[in-house]
């Protein structure tokens, strides 16, 4: 990243808008920050995603295309934090063991949770750090659950909405038909996890993600 800024500096520009995974997931949104100070050639922004995956990847979407509109670059960060303040994803996850792996539960309790088929519901919070959200008593109602919590947090506004998964095509596929049928959103598209959050998450798990449309 140093050297990448180094050559836009060189290059004539003037402006850097960076987005990258949240801070409450990884370490590397800490480790740049002093990178701000490093150029004063350059106006730097970082602001914290809060999320990952999908989402992500739609906030870097919108900003080239609110520049490639001619938004300057103040208004295109604005926007850029409207959509951070209003996005977060809603997790299922199929084995608890991934969540013992990954220090989110312990062994006791994942083992009593597959005795009892919970299917915990995990979520990215104000912090963008990732929490349990319920636990839920089978994949049918936690599936359930899911489309009630999204349907209640995308009720106020305009809102893409997608489905993301890791190698659970089919039951993502399901996730997103029932979400169609709920009125929830006429285009929602599908997304896999990266290989990093999917490591996590585990094989069979799926989200529901949703960003504001600004």
């Amino acid at each position: 990243l140093e050297d990448l800024l180094s050559t836009l500096s060189g290059n004539g520009y003037t402006h850097v808008l960076g987005l990258f995974l949240s801070s409450g997931i990884s370490g590397f949104y800490q480790n740049i920050q002093f990178l701000k100070g490093e150029f004063p050639q350059l106006e730097i922004a970082f602001p914290d995603s809060k999320i990952t995956s999908a989402p992500l990847g739609i906030m870097v979407q919108s900003a080239l295309n609110w520049a490639e509109a001619g938004l300057d670059f103040n208004e295109i960060l604005r926007r850029i934090n409207v959509q951070i303040d209003g996005t977060s994803a809603f997790i299922m996850v199929d084995d608890l063991n991934h969540l013992v792996k990954g220090g989110r539960l312990s062994n006791g309790a994942a083992i009593l949770g597959n005795l009892l088929s919970i299917k915990p519901i995990l979520y990215f919070n104000d912090h963008g750090v990732i929490e349990v959200f319920e636990k839920i008593r089978t994949e049918k109602k936690a599936t359930k659950r899911l489309i009630e919590v999204v349907e209640e947090k995308t009720a106020s506004a305009s809102y893409q909405v997608m489905v993301i998964h890791g190698n659970a095509e089919e039951k993502a596929e399901s996730l997103r038909q029932q979400l169609m049928e709920a009125g929830i959103a006429d285009d929602i598209p599908l997304a896999t996890f990266g290989s990093v959050i999917g490591t996590h998450l585990g094989e069979g798990s799926v989200a529901l993600a949703y960003i504001p449309l600004v």
